[in-house]
């Protein structure tokens, strides 16, 4: 004989296992509110699988993206290196031809040293009017600049002016022009491309800067070429 209250018991506890009473496979039987509740607990984590699985490929393009941007760095670095190096071979190279221009040059400077030969220093000029020499002097004779004589003078502050002489001043070896009170004669020069009648006269003193000897020499002007303003 079977109790049927420890029957009664077995069914209860079969049907909460999700069997029916006689142990067989069977259902379990929810409320409405329960099956809503276990259907979005079901959706929720299907979507948590997504997001797991969204992530960890997420996860891969950024390691991905690093490796890509750490390749990218030593590309860089070794680009930015070849440059470096290449830089420093060209002011090797700069630094080598400078080394040997100087010691060209000290060679030009001992050889004219030799020749008793004395260049001077500075920018090249343009031909100038020197101080007339004295007879003490040893020095050649020539013309003064007349007045009204046109020229050029060399302002520190503006550059080449053009300028006329008013009169040259014994005391100081200097010229009176109408831009400036005694104008040092190496501050003047003619002027570019004159006319005849613009042209220093002959007889003038001047200077002259000699391209074999790299210095300005006295001279006298013998006559001007209109054809080419010399």
């Amino acid at each position: 004989d079977v109790d049927p209250q420890v029957t009664d018991v077995a069914a209860a506890d079969a049907r909460g296992r999700g069997r029916g009473a006689d142990g067989t496979p069977g259902g379990v039987r929810f409320a409405p509110a329960e099956r809503v509740a276990l259907e979005q607990a079901a959706k929720l984590e299907e979507a948590n699988r997504a997001l797991q699985s969204e992530l960890e490929e997420r996860k891969k393009e950024f390691a991905e993206q690093q490796r890509h941007m750490d390749l990218q760095q030593k590309l860089f670095q070794k680009q930015k290196t070849r440059e470096m190096q290449e830089l420093e071979k060209q002011k090797e190279i700069e630094l080598y031809q400078m080394v040997e221009e100087k010691k060209r040059l000290e060679r030009e400077l001992a050889k004219l040293a030799a020749q008793g030969v004395t260049p001077q220093a500075g920018r090249a000029r343009p031909p100038t009017a020197p101080a007339p020499a004295t007879p003490s002097s040893g020095g050649f004779r020539g013309k003064l600049l007349r007045q009204d004589t046109k020229c050029r003078y060399e302002s520190g502050t503006y550059g080449w002016m053009a300028a006329s002489v008013i009169a040259f001043n014994e005391a100081d070896n200097t010229y009176d022009l109408d831009v400036r009170q005694h104008a040092a004669v190496d501050k003047i020069a003619p002027i570019v491309d004159a006319s005849p009648a613009d042209a220093w006269p002959a007889g003038s003193m001047a200077s002259y800067l000699s391209a074999s000897v790299n210095q300005w020499l006295p001279a006298v002007v013998v006559s001007y070429n209109e054809s080419d303003g010399t």
